[in-house]
């Protein structure tokens, strides 16, 4: 008998045979298990692990015909929970186990997973996914969103969850990622602007196009997407307006309280003092918006750093009626941006 829970788990994958593409599924599957921002469900696992390098699409041919094949492979590592319908782990001890030193010395040692290229692999995986010949027009609305989201059933979670799993980006996944970005020079705004409307829930074609990928980082608290943005964008423009009201991408990262991507932004460079162009009041600036947020620590540093930088102070009084309508616009964003769970998870 096995004497301990790691040597149970070696003599489960060692019998999937090496020479078949079940021990590849297999490997995948605990992969995606292992380090999905949430559980999957059996159909989203279906698609993930059968997507591969080059593809451009998935048919009837490139799918699993049966999708419980990936439950008998799991053998007691993992299980279909049957009121969600979603497939986990059946012990975080199996991540532990695939994540050891231990594992790499016994014959299960394919098996073995490294965090930072889990998530890189993932990362590379969704933006193949959303690269996919269906997505390079607009999705038409609600019911465009519902019918790509049934067909395509990776779709939501690949949207929602790429950028959060961005680590140490080599130079594949760098090429990924700008990549995709990219594709926003194809007719209507390609890929990049299918995923933009997508996760927006619906913003106009016009102002995707004219918006930056570094608003949209910074907006969404996507950090190291931002990081990476910043890092290898060349050039960088800090300070190009975007978005409904032209305002950079500070000021939507102060405004949407995405506090870690406001403190990227400052270290970076990004003008704290500048108004956006919302019209009210001669606008609000990044400062303002840290001020409202009770962020005492970040409005003393843009200050110090603003200046530093040789950027115009602007510490000027709005007026009672800009500033309360201000925080009321302020507020109804942030409800909209917790109600834009109900269609796509995440904003």
């Amino acid at each position: 008998m096995p004497s301990d829970l790691n040597e149970v788990y070696s003599r489960i994958l060692s019998r999937h045979n090496p020479d078949t593409s079940y021990r590849m599924y297999m490997r995948k599957i605990l992969l995606w298990l292992s380090f999905a921002n949430r559980p999957l469900h059996l159909n989203e696992l279906c698609e993930a692990i059968v997507v591969e390098e080059g593809d451009v699409d998935l048919d009837a041919s490139s799918r699993l015909h049966d999708p419980n094949m990936l439950l008998r492979l799991g053998q007691g590592l993992f299980e279909l929970e049957k009121t969600s319908g979603r497939v986990t782990l059946s012990h975080s001890s199996v991540k532990t186990f695939l994540t050891s030193s231990y594992i790499r010395t016994t014959v299960a040692a394919d098996f073995a997973l490294e965090e930072t290229e889990a998530h890189n692999i993932i990362v590379r995986t969704c933006l193949r996914y959303l690269h996919f010949s269906p997505f390079k027009i607009r999705c038409s609305g609600l019911d465009g969103v519902n019918t790509l989201s049934t067909q395509y059933p990776l779709l939501p979670y690949a949207a929602q969850n790429w950028p959060l799993h961005i680590r140490d980006v080599g130079r594949h996944v760098q090429q990924e990622i700008f990549g995709f970005i990219a594709t926003i020079q194809n007719p209507g705004g390609g890929n990049y602007a299918f995923w933009i409307e997508y996760i927006t829930g619906g913003l106009p074609l016009k102002v995707i196009l004219r918006t930056a990928p570094l608003y949209f980082a910074a907006s969404f608290g996507f950090t190291e997407l931002l990081s990476t943005l910043i890092s290898f964008s060349k050039p960088l423009n800090l300070e190009q307006p975007g978005g409904r009201f032209g305002s950079t991408a500070l000021q939507v990262a102060c405004f949407r309280r995405q506090r870690k991507a406001a403190e990227s932004l400052v270290e970076a460079g990004a003008n704290p003092f500048s108004l956006d162009g919302s019209g009210v009041d001669g606008g609000f600036s990044a400062l303002f918006w840290a001020r409202e947020n009770d962020w005492d620590d970040i409005v003393e540093w843009m200050i110090r750093r603003g200046t530093t930088n040789g950027f115009k102070f602007r510490d000027r009084a709005h007026g009672r009626h800009s500033t309360e309508l201000a925080r009321r616009i302020q507020k109804m964003a942030l409800l909209n941006m917790e109600g834009m769970d109900q269609v796509t998870g995440t904003y």
